[in-house]
Parts: structure tokens; sequence; C-alpha cells
């Protein structure tokens, strides 16, 4: 039986399928694994040195200079490792064999373009950050100027909700619409800027939909971290504690983004369907990547 559906699904169904591919795709996942908690082990070791070396100021400034030097290969590596996770569970949802060479080799050559994509991306959040602190500090001072008259208290908690509603809603709206465009850089072999369009487009009219989906998940995740954090509060002696929460969390972090890449997949599946079956309601025919384009992106 096929883990994607030809026809668009519910919200149920969405998180249902990405669990079963999630499942699916681990035993393909554990090299990737391996690898992410290498680099994550180097990362945590360099945080953890200066409390090991008694805040030497020496020693402290030799490790930061090093995570500056190391900051750049380290975030390469993620993107890499996040396009090997992306390839595999396409292959593993339709069905493809790959071999690990092959997985890393896409990987490698996605790493730009994933790169670059990235940078506007990051603009925009801090964007967004400011424009919610504006947005929460001007409503209030807009409903008091209206209803000068009413009790201050009650304008103040009224338009600080309305305030953060929105700011809520704006930031929501950002962070879904560019959430699909690696899969577009991976999977469809779109350059970056186009990548990015292609992600605004597809969300649209989605947004909230798709951001309920990924709300349970997101409060399960949370609820699942807080256990951990107090279950591992006491393990070890001093030194030993700190070393055994960033192993916990380090294992939580990789499980966790490896799963909500499931869940993006099948999300971007979903939508390109609904997608699809608009354009075809309306008469309208979807442009295709060319198969010249396509091998010249991959």
């Amino acid at each position: 039986m096929p883990l994607l559906s030809s026809q668009p699904i519910g919200k149920y169904a969405v998180l249902e399928t990405s669990i079963k591919l999630y499942i699916e795709s681990l035993p393909k996942l554990l090299a990737l694994f391996w690898i992410l908690a290498a680099i994550f082990s180097v990362e945590w070791g360099l945080a953890l040195l200066p409390s090991v070396l008694d805040r030497n100021a020496d020693a402290v400034s030799i490790i930061e200079t090093i995570q500056t030097i190391l900051w750049l290969p380290t975030m390469l590596c993620l993107f890499w490792a996040y396009a090997c996770m992306v390839q595999r569970f396409d292959s593993v949802a339709k069905g493809r064999e790959e071999s690990f060479k092959q997985v890393f080799t896409i990987g490698v050559k996605k790493i730009w373009p994933l790169f670059l994509a990235t940078l506007l991306p990051s603009i925009l959040v801090g964007l967004t950050g400011m424009m919610m602190i504006g947005t929460v500090s001007f409503i209030p001072m807009l409903i008091s100027t209206v209803l000068s008259g009413a009790d201050n208290s009650i304008v103040m908690g009224i338009s600080m909700v309305i305030g953060v509603v929105l700011g809520a809603y704006l930031a929501a709206a950002i962070a879904v619409s560019l959430a699909f465009y690696p899969y577009f850089v991976v999977i469809d072999a779109l350059p970056a800027y186009a990548s990015l369009q292609a992600s605004c487009k597809l969300a649209w009219g989605h947004v909230i939909s798709a951001a309920v989906i990924y709300l349970a998940p997101t409060l399960v995740a949370a609820l699942l971290c807080a256990a951990a954090d107090s279950l591992t509060e006491g393990w070890g002696a001093d030194g030993q504690t700190s070393v055994i929460r960033e192993v916990v969390y380090g294992v939580w972090i990789v499980c966790v983004g490896s799963y909500f890449c499931a869940l993006s997949y099948v999300q971007f599946h979903d939508l390109k369907l609904r997608q699809s079956n608009v354009a075809a309601a309306c008469g309208v025919i979807e442009p295709e990547t060319s198969a010249s384009e396509h091998a010249r992106y991959r």
C-alpha cells in the first residue's frame, strides 16, 4: 500500500501518514543520525570546555575562536544532512531504492542552493520580530487614543491581546509560507529564489490549516522535552549533569527535527495535490520543470 495518497487528505491523515513515513524511513536514516550526532558532539564539547577549564581566559578565547571558525562548516553540514533527509523521505514514500552514496551526492549538490535560499528567510524572520514588537506596541496606543474615556487596564488588556494575536498570525504566515522551499530545492530541483517563490505560492490560502497541523506535534514535543528536563535534573555528579542533559537534548533534537522533516514532506505533497486540483478546476496547466532544467539543477 503506497504511503502517499493520490488525492488531498485531512489534517489527521497528514499526521498519521507522517508518522508512518517516519517509522518506515528510520532504518535508512540511522547513518545520518550518527553523522548529526558527531556534529552536535563537537559543538557540545566546545560549549562545555570553558566550565571544565575553570573559565581560563586564554583557553576560553581559543575555544571561542574555534567555534567561530567551525560555524560555517557546521551550518553547511546541517544543510547537507537536511537535504539527505528530504531525499530519503522522498525515496521511501515513492518506493525508490537509493544507496547512501547516491543520497550523499544529492545532498552535497543541494548545499549551496539551500544556503542561498535560507539567507532571505533569515532576514524576514528578523523583520517579522521587529514588526511583531511594533504591532504589540502600536495597537495599545491606538486603542487607548480611540477609547480615551474607558478603563485604562481593560483597554490595555484588549489591545495587548489583539496585538499578540496579529503578531502570532504574521509569524505563522511567514513560517508556513517559507516551510517548503527545501523540498522544492531537493525534490523539484528548483534554484534558490524560485524555490522561495514556489513555497509561498504553495502555502497561499492554507496558512491556518498548515499551522494547525504543526501545532499538535509541537505541543507534544514541548511536553516531552520538559519531562526529559525534569528527569535528567539530578543525574550524575555536578560536572556530569550538564553533559548528560546536552546528550539527551541532542538526541531529542535529531529525532524531533527529522520527524518534522517528514511531516513537512507529507504536507508538501498534500498541498501540491490541492494546488493541482485548483489549477485543473480553473483550466490552468501548471508549468513543470523541464527535463533539461531538472538535470541542470540536479
